[in-house]
């Protein structure tokens, strides 16, 4: 992305690699499709998707989005996140090659890291802003 100059750094908590695999996840494990059913199910979505919405499903990674990154970023996930698997955020993180931090979670769903470790949560992430804010 061309950034404004104000932006110096990101924190990305709970990120999903792209739309494609979050959907995919869903459908195998919230909706236990198995995978031979849930993969066809979502090629039928991404024609609907750009014939209805205008929308291309398959037009938007964040792993290919983070192989350009030109500001730090630190990657945040809870290890028992449900909606978004944790190893989507590693594999953020490992594509990513801007200066980059993983900080890991033990035991917090999704979107749930600040409240299950508050303190640790506030000195990680302050201290990754305080690193690029001066």
């Amino acid at each position: 992305l061309d950034l404004p100059s104000n932006v110096k750094c990101a924190i990305a908590d709970c990120g999903f690699t792209s739309a494609t695999d979050e959907l995919l996840y869903q459908m195998v494990n919230m909706f236990h499709l198995p995978a031979f059913v849930a993969k066809p199910m979502l090629s039928i979505i991404g024609v609907f998707c750009k014939l209805i919405a205008k929308f291309n499903l398959k037009g938007n990674s964040a792993v290919e989005s983070v192989k350009s990154a030109k500001v730090p970023i630190m990657f945040v996930h809870g290890t028992a996140d449900a909606t978004v698997p944790v190893e989507q955020g590693k594999r953020n993180y490992e594509a990513c090659t801007s200066q980059k931090k993983l900080a890991l979670f033990e035991n917090a769903g999704h979107g749930q890291s600040y409240f299950k470790h508050t303190e640790d949560f506030q000195k990680q992430t302050l201290e990754f802003a305080d690193e690029y804010l001066k």
